[in-house]
């Protein structure tokens, strides 16, 4: 087997995100919030404009968070209020499902692999939100 360049599959995909930020984040949504009735319940009244700018907020949150393993204030608050809203292993699950799928269906260049690297980048900040009132 070749290496894999997880650093690059994320980074090209994630600069593609960027630019294309409008459709990726409205196809997240979309697919997310269609994803469980639990996750529908939970954006009932939510202006997705402002969430969409929040979740481009916060995933640059969880890059740092996975480079420099250090939680800012914004992702420790994040972690804090999703865990006030009662938010769920499951739904956590849900939202990295949601993001695979859209990345699979937004970005020209996906392969498993890339899947691959955002899952890995993603997850630790996940941990860190599911596991914050534990410490």
């Amino acid at each position: 087997m070749n290496e894999i360049d997880f650093n690059k599959l994320f980074n090209d995909s994630y600069e593609y995100i960027q630019n294309h930020s409008d459709e990726f984040y409205d196809c997240f949504y979309q697919h997310f919030i269609g994803s469980s009735p639990k996750i529908g319940i939970k954006f009932t009244g939510v202006n997705l404009e402002n969430q969409k700018l929040m979740l481009q907020q916060a995933i640059s949150h969880t890059i740092g968070f996975f480079v420099t393993k250090t939680a800012s204030p914004y992702l420790l608050n994040i972690a804090k209020q999703h865990q006030n809203l009662g938010v769920s292993d499951e739904m956590y699950e849900l939202f990295m499902t949601s993001l695979i799928f859209t990345l699979e269906k937004q970005y020209p260049h996906y392969t498993a692999e890339c899947g691959l690297a955002w899952r890995i980048f993603i997850s630790p900040a996940l941990e860190l939100m599911k596991h914050i009132n534990d410490v």
